[in-house]
């Protein structure tokens, strides 16, 4: 049997870098899952765990590996997590340093050099789901329910922008409470908040500079009211990843969070959009995930932002 399962997503990216993709996990004697649903996928995930398979890969965007890595929690962990980037984002694939190239990611994959990271837990009355790079809510929720799937697959990242011009001069703002563990350490007026365990989501955009999936800590930012004008720049520095140098983004640190808002906010986990919000918990399950990891992979901050202030 073989010790490593490719389980894909046959909608994500184009035919022919499936194809290429599945050829040369063939030729190297590995499973080949074409998985039906997100339900599929999950279920393939823990049948993995009970059959004691050494690696399991995710072949799809940050929605698949969301999926799978879901089902290996789920399943008692046991085999080792891969990502081949098939996706629009791809950002956990960025932040484990294998880059966006399926062929090119297989071959780092190879080299099995492995980690373990942190998940986060996202509980709510209606919802509870694992958290492996960013839950955004609000404005990239917007953002998101304005896009077409169609849109992702024909434009790519460029996808976001045309979504974030959409809905930028209409945002609607929330009162928020932030709560560390357990303690109020900021209420305000804001158009979005991110929970990162990584550093960038929507294709590359640095939302959080100085997050290190293995900390034990989620990274926490609060975009707070401003003109149009304003957030547009905004905006700006968060593609630059300079947000956190913004006067109106406050950042915090902690490994249980509680977000309260008024009225519910949009929010999605991984870049699957979950509905709106009005209280919601994320509890850090430190080291809890076994990944392969790119030679480009670093813990550590990069150089590319300026200044930032942590209210931890």
């Amino acid at each position: 049997m073989a010790d490593t399962w490719v389980l894909a997503n046959p909608n994500a990216g184009s035919a022919e870098a499936a194809d290429e993709l599945r050829h040369a996990a063939e030729a190297r004697g590995w499973r080949w899952v074409a998985c039906e649903d997100a339900s599929d996928g999950a279920g393939q995930a823990r049948e993995a765990c009970e059959r004691g398979i050494a690696r399991v890969f995710a072949a799809g965007g940050d929605g698949t590996v969301h999926t799978i890595a879901g089902g290996l929690l789920e399943g008692g962990g046991g085999p080792v997590l891969g990502v081949l980037p098939l996706g629009t984002g791809n950002d956990l694939a960025r932040s484990l340093g294998l880059g966006v190239e399926p062929l090119a990611a297989l071959e780092e994959l190879e080299q099995g050099r492995t980690r373990r990271i942190d998940v986060g837990r996202f509980t709510s009355d209606e919802a509870v789901r694992w958290l492996i790079n960013v839950s955004a809510w609000g404005f990239a929720g917007e953002v998101d329910q304005v896009i077409e799937e169609e849109t992702k697959r024909n434009w790519g990242t460029l996808a976001y922008v045309g979504g974030a011009l959409e809905v930028l001069g209409d945002l609607p703002l929330y009162d928020v409470q932030l709560f560390v563990g357990g303690a109020l350490v900021e209420q305000a007026r804001c158009v979005g908040v991110t929970l990162a365990n990584a550093r960038t989501c929507g294709g590359g955009v640095v939302v959080a500079p100085t997050a290190d999936l293995e900390d034990g800590l989620l990274d926490v930012t609060l975009v707070t009211e401003g003109s149009p004008l304003q957030l547009a720049t905004t905006a700006a520095r968060l593609r630059g990843g300079q947000t956190l140098s913004d006067p109106r983004v406050r950042h915090h640190l902690g490994a249980e969070i509680e977000l309260r808002v008024d009225p519910p906010m949009l929010a999605n986990v991984d870049g699957e959009l979950l509905g709106r919000f009005s209280q919601a918990r994320f509890e850090v399950r430190r080291g809890a995930l076994a990944v392969l990891v790119g030679g480009e992979y670093r813990r550590e901050p990069g150089d590319d932002f300026s200044g930032w202030t942590s209210q931890a």
